[in-house]
């Protein structure tokens, strides 16, 4: 029988729920996310021992992920499962915010430390100004806008770099705030979005985790041709330092012997993030797509974000991805 629950402000902003059983589900609030803050783990396990994933309900008028298992409590006012059985087994924070504003911020931390650790693995220069982050290259300039305030100086560096950029330049706003085309840019619109735990079917096909650099340069070809990312160079991408950095993990999937497509996963406080999520051509239409998330995301347990190309939009809003924002990359036409 589930227990009637009680709730407390505790420091950091978040607030304990507290059930008679002794269920404790905590919710964190934006700025303790923001702060970097790991957040707190909580006990919680349905009658069968089951880890539950999370859902989106609404709290105390904040729209929230809490976990599966306590979703209909919570909706009856109660808090926690019956945790009547002496097994119960760890999972992350059971409640955390997640209006559109915070996922945004959240998915912009992670493409953040991404950036971070490609321009470290790269031997490339990373440096953040107050409103945006930028990795320089001898043939790129990447650079990610942090906010949806950026200064008029930060604007101004932003111009100055684009300019005095060789070759490639990337610039990504997922905040849609910044106006690249005085900079001779051309823009083109990327949802983000973002997906809860939850399970997903087991993969149709043999999903792996890259361990050895030998298959970093597998992964590293298959997303160079099959993205594709005209102008990078196979073994200066990825390269197999990035074996040793925690979080982050490139996965490849085979079809019928061959590998078929590649994807990064990349998680850093408590959030996950996708990148180029690669199909190669001989082998699309045939479902490795979705064998491939189905794979990552089937054991995750935390939430993950992406951005979205438009013919992959429809694979994530059925695996339960929702869009939170439209974010805009600035690239210099070719030619």
């Amino acid at each position: 029988m589930s227990c009637r629950s009680s709730s407390s402000l505790i420091g950091g902003g978040r607030t304990v729920l507290r059930s008679g059983c002794g269920t404790r589900c905590t919710a964190t609030r934006t700025d303790s996310i923001r702060s970097g803050a790991p957040p707190p783990s909580s006990r919680c396990a349905d009658r069968r021992g089951r880890v539950p994933a999370w859902a989106p309900v609404r709290h105390g008028g904040h729209r929230v992920l809490l976990t599966r298992c306590a979703v209909g409590d919570v909706r009856r006012g109660v808090v926690g499962p019956n945790t009547g059985r002496a097994r119960r087994r760890p999972h992350r924070v059971g409640i955390m915010t997640a209006t559109a504003s915070d996922a945004l911020d959240l998915a912009t931390g992670n493409a953040r430390f991404l950036l971070s650790v490609l321009a470290r693995t790269r031997g490339q220069d990373y440096r953040e100004h107050r409103g945006f982050a930028v990795m320089t290259g001898s043939r790129l300039v990447r650079v990610l806008v942090l906010g949806p305030d950026p200064s008029a100086a930060d604007l101004a560096e932003i111009g100055r770099l684009v300019a005095g950029a060789p070759d490639q330049v990337v610039v990504e706003d997922p905040y849609s705030v910044v106006d690249g085309s005085p900079w001779g840019l051309t823009s083109r619109p990327l949802p983000v979005m973002i997906r809860p735990p939850a399970p997903l079917p087991e993969s149709h096909l043999e999903v792996t985790p890259v361990v050895t650099p030998e298959q970093v340069a597998v992964a590293e070809r298959v997303i160079i041709d099959g993205f594709p990312l005209p102008g990078f160079t196979a073994g200066e991408t990825f390269t197999p330092a990035l074996l040793d950095v925690a979080g982050v993990r490139l996965f490849l999937v085979q079809r019928d012997g061959d590998v078929a497509g590649a994807c990064m996963s990349v998680v850093d406080n408590g959030i996950g993030g996708l990148y180029w999520v690669t199909t190669l051509p001989a082998h699309r239409s045939q479902g490795v797509g979705r064998a491939l998330m189905h794979g990552v995301l089937g054991g995750a347990d935390v939430p993950y974000t992406l951005s979205s190309a438009t013919a992959g939009k429809p694979l994530y809003d059925s695996l339960g991805f929702e869009a939170v924002a439209s974010a805009t990359w600035w690239t210099r036409p070719e030619g």
